[in-house]
């Protein structure tokens, strides 16, 4: 892997020089943080999360999105899928 295909993000106990992610596991990475998130805020189970993610296409979205979204916390980034959500008619109850 080349270093321009390649980000230095680390994982929690593994060293820099050990551990590099490219931008498709950025955002694996990201889409699986958000639906967490998701499930923790929204009192959802993930089986539920993952079936609306689908069904609208929020993993696209955050694809997308991530050259933005990878800057913003997650809880930021949550409010914006919500909104999108919203446009699509669909409300989310917290």
């Amino acid at each position: 892997m080349s270093k321009s295909n390649a980000t230095s993000t680390r994982v929690a106990g593994q060293p820099k020089e050990n551990f590099i992610m490219d931008e498709k596991a950025e955002i694996i990475f990201m889409q699986t943080r958000l639906v967490r998130l998701a499930s923790e805020e929204w009192h959802l189970p993930v089986e539920k999360i993952v079936e609306l993610f689908k069904k609208v296409d929020v993993f696209g979205y955050i694809e997308k999105g991530h050259g933005i979204f990878h800057c913003e916390g997650d809880e930021v980034v949550l409010d914006d899928i919500t909104e999108f959500l919203e446009g699509k008619g669909i409300k989310i109850n917290a």
